[in-house]
């Protein structure tokens, strides 16, 4: 009987990594693995996923204290209180209150709060963050293999492999992705061997 290997012969040694279903992205030159696996440990190269990087350090108070709390009534009562300190700590100020929601100096405890853009939680999220931890990967020669367990889908994993490796300079044609075969091939030839089995 042929066997799924047999079918695969030429497969190279990661073809048993395959099957665990790890997913493994091959750094063509001028690049190596060795920078592609410098540039994911960067966290400035990850864009719109550092958002997603929540240290166990930033908390939801910590984000609320930076922003101002979500209900508008308790926010406003805390502008009113910081607009006070503003003034007593700043007697020759003429600012009135609603210029001073937008000249006022951002981000101390005696000015606005700034607003909840994208941007400005990427930025203040970053402050906190020290080393990416969305992926998980080993560097096996030329290749980088990101493994089923401890990491996302591998769907999400190419997306920000592509994410960080393109901020980081390396071209689209620079690596490619290697995945195994499909769940829906793999279960259509072993449907196939079974009926051999039993026809003989």
């Amino acid at each position: 009987m042929r066997t799924y290997r047999n079918l695969h012969e030429d497969d190279d040694q990661d073809f048993y990594l395959l099957q665990d279903r790890d997913l493994i992205v091959t750094i063509k030159k001028p690049h190596t693995a060795e920078e592609a696996s410098e540039a994911l440990s960067k966290k400035d190269n990850y864009g719109r996923y550092t958002s997603t990087m929540r240290n166990s350090k930033v908390s939801d108070k910590d984000v609320d204290d930076y922003f101002g709390p979500r209900s508008p009534n308790v926010k406003n009562v805390r502008l009113r209180a910081r607009f006070e300190k503003f003034k007593e700590a700043n007697p020759e100020s003429t600012m009135e209150y609603g210029e001073w929601l937008t000249k006022g100096p951002v981000g101390t405890d005696m000015g606005p709060y700034p607003i909840r853009t994208k941007d400005n939680y990427d930025a203040f999220v970053n402050k906190f963050i020290t080393k990416p931890n969305l992926l998980n990967w080993t560097v096996k020669g030329d290749t980088l293999v990101f493994s089923k367990d401890g990491n996302p889908g591998r769907n999400e994993i190419k997306s920000i492999v592509t994410t960080v490796l393109q901020n980081a300079g390396f071209g689209e044609k620079s690596f490619t992705f290697k995945t195994d075969v499909s769940e829906s091939k793999l279960k259509a030839f072993l449907k196939e061997e079974i009926l051999k089995v039993y026809k003989k």
